[in-house]
C-alpha cells in the first residue's frame, strides 16, 4: 500500500511540475499557435500591407479616388485574377470626387448577410458609395462598388 502512494505522489509531483521538461507548460504567443497561411492565400496577399481595419480599407480607396493615385487602391486590393484595375477604377469614378477632402465624408461599417459593406457619404450626401470589403485571413481587402451622386 505504502508503494502505491508514494507512485501515486511521484506520478503526481511529475504531472504538476511539467514531467520535469523545461519549456513545457510554459505559455506560447498568439504569433506561434496562428496556423500557417496556405499558398492561395498567400498568393492573394503576397506584398500587401496588414490592414485590419474596414474603415482604412475605405479611406484610402476614396483618397485614392481624391487624389487620383492608383497605388492608394491598389495597396488595399487583393492579388486576385479577377480584381479590379486601380487605374481603370480611378479613370472612371474620380471626377465625382474632384475637389473634396477625406475628412468631407463619413464612414459607416454595414452587414448585408454575411458581407461586410462600407457606406461612405459625403458631408453634403451628394456622394453615397457602398461597397463591400472582402476578409482573407486577418487581412481586409477592397472588393469593388460603384459611387452614386444625388
Amino acid at each position: 500500500m505504502k508503494t502505491w502512494l508514494v507512485t501515486c505522489c511521484l506520478v503526481l509531483a511529475l504531472v504538476v511540475s511539467g514531467c520535469g521538461n523545461k519549456g513545457e507548460g510554459t505559455p506560447v504567443s498568439a504569433e506561434e499557435t496562428e496556423a500557417p497561411i496556405d499558398v492561395l492565400t498567400a498568393s492573394l496577399i503576397e506584398g500587401k500591407e496588414k490592414i485590419t481595419s474596414k474603415t482604412e480599407v475605405a479611406k484610402r480607396v476614396v483618397q485614392g479616388l481624391i487624389s487620383k493615385d492608383a497605388s492608394l487602391i491598389e495597396s488595399v486590393v487583393a492579388n486576385d485574377i479577377d480584381a479590379l484595375d486601380p487605374q481603370h477604377y480611378i479613370n472612371t469614378f474620380s471626377q465625382l470626387f474632384e475637389n473634396r477632402d477625406l475628412k468631407d465624408f463619413t464612414f459607416t461599417e454595414k452587414m448585408d448577410g454575411g458581407q461586410v459593406l462600407i457606406q461612405v457619404i459625403s458631408a453634403d450626401g451628394q456622394i453615397n458609395f457602398i461597397f463591400g470589403v472582402s476578409k482573407i485571413d486577418d487581412w481586409y481587402f477592397f472588393n469593388g462598388g460603384v459611387p452614386t451622386v444625388k
